[in-house]
């Protein structure tokens, strides 16, 4: 039988009308493994105080529980702090940038900073965060507003966390990742002596992000 796209057009044409729908996980404390990850621009708006600056987008699976198999998609921006407002004058923490790297993935404070420094000046982490795939940490999860495509929200993350019990970390093929575009670009290199696990626990770095116009 020959394939024709256009034989039950009518009928594809219908069934394109209807929302597609996928209920949220209540909220709660999901453990979940890092599935899928890939660094894509945080914006495509050219008057943004964001453009040029890139965001992780992540796919979760949640490995236990009630919900196992579920999968939880997400993104954060891949720098320290947002950028000024009326509410937040100074720019507010990025307290997920810090949590999913620190607590979430485990990195130690000198790894951490070896990845924020790439990130800084705009190289490629995909080598850094391929190893971590499958890496098992916990979330606190929130739904997002509904839209037209998720009548009654989307469920995302609203805390990275470390493991609330002891799970293995799924087995993920390196397929799973899909590899950054990213452009490099020249930026100051940051001293190393400023980094801390997070600008509360170090002051020099709340500082060194305060007086940078990119916040890092």
């Amino acid at each position: 039988m020959t394939y024709d796209p256009w034989a039950d057009f009518d009928q594809q044409h219908e069934e394109a009308q209807k929302a597609p729908t996928s209920k949220p996980l209540p909220v709660g404390t999901y453990n979940v493994s890092l599935y899928e990850a890939e660094v894509k621009p945080f914006t495509n708006k050219t008057d943004s105080p964001y453009a040029g600056l890139k965001a992780l987008a992540i796919t979760l699976k949640v490995v236990d529980g009630e919900f196992e198999g579920r999968q939880i998609w997400d993104r954060f921006g891949l720098f320290p702090k947002f950028a000024a407002t009326q509410k937040n004058p100074g720019g507010a923490l990025n307290r997920n940038f810090f949590s999913f790297f620190e607590k979430s993935l485990g990195l130690t404070a000198e790894q951490f900073r070896a990845v924020a420094q790439k990130i800084a000046k705009g190289e490629d982490i995909s080598g850094d965060l391929r190893p971590l795939l499958g890496k098992v940490f916990s979330i606190k999860s929130n739904i997002s507003e509904p839209d037209d495509y998720n009548p009654e929200g989307k469920t995302g993350v609203a805390f990275f966390n470390a493991p609330t019990t002891k799970v293995a970390s799924s087995t993920v093929t390196a397929d799973a990742w899909t590899s950054a575009t990213t452009t490099t670009a020249p930026a100051a290199e940051a001293s190393t002596d400023v980094w801390g696990t997070t600008p509360a626990e170090n002051p020099e770095l709340a500082a060194a992000l305060a007086a940078t116009s990119k916040g890092f």
